[in-house]
């Protein structure tokens, strides 16, 4: 597993030429199209912002442990985006001697389950996925 870096690559479509240009983190965006030389502006990513957190069922602490989703470890908090209308599975790792105890949702983001980890989740719009966690 590896981790995803907070800052997720941004695709550009050239309005002139019509090939896609990639912009990876930590690289310097481009202006204008190296194919065709016409000034770039960025697309809106098509998907759906999803936010992850976690939280002690007492609330004494937060964002304890990761969430596996996408193939992917997330440390908490943080938005991915853009994630497609889908079902995907997720899992909570607990943090120390922390325990999974219950998925939460809100907004387009919804689960069958949410007593289960791992479990899958239903996505349909932009969303919240918290997970509560215990002593």
């Amino acid at each position: 597993m590896c981790f995803r870096p907070i800052e997720l690559e941004k695709v550009i479509v050239c309005s002139k030429c019509g090939k896609t240009i990639t912009h990876l983190p930590g690289m310097k965006p481009w202006e204008n199209c190296p194919f065709c030389g016409e000034e770039l502006t960025p697309s809106p990513p098509s998907g759906f912002t999803i936010h992850l957190e976690s939280e002690q069922s007492t609330g004494e602490t937060k964002n304890l442990g990761m969430i596996v989703a996408l193939d992917l470890e997330y440390k908490l908090p943080v938005d991915i985006s853009p994630v497609k209308e889908g079902e995907y599975e997720v899992e909570y790792i607990p943090e120390g001697s922390y325990k999974f105890n219950e998925w939460i949702t809100t907004g387009l983001v919804s689960m069958k389950d949410k007593k289960k980890n791992p479990a899958t989740v239903m996505i349909s719009g932009d969303g919240t996925l918290k997970v509560s966690y215990k002593a």
